[in-house]
């Protein structure tokens, strides 16, 4: 089991990486979305730590919440 978490937690942050560098060069709410994908392990494992550490575990949350305001903001462009 803790071999499988190892991995999990390797690809995560190494797709997190990627993502990282696509939302940077893309800046659209799929990309953010990618990355809220790929935060998502190491952010349950996060949010499950003392106080200070649940903030950083809050990371695929705010991934999410700018996606939909990025989304929002895609469709009022499309309507005008």
């Amino acid at each position: 089991m803790g071999i499988l978490l190892a991995i999990i937690f390797g690809v995560s942050i190494l797709l997190s990486v990627f993502a990282l560098f696509y939302v940077t060069i893309a800046r659209s709410w799929q990309s953010f979305i990618v990355l809220g994908l790929a935060t998502l392990p190491v952010s349950f494992y996060l949010l499950s730590g003392e106080m200070p550490v649940q903030a950083a575990g809050l990371i695929s949350a705010g991934c999410f919440i700018v996606a939909g305001f990025l989304f929002l903001q895609n469709k009022q462009k499309k309507l005008v």
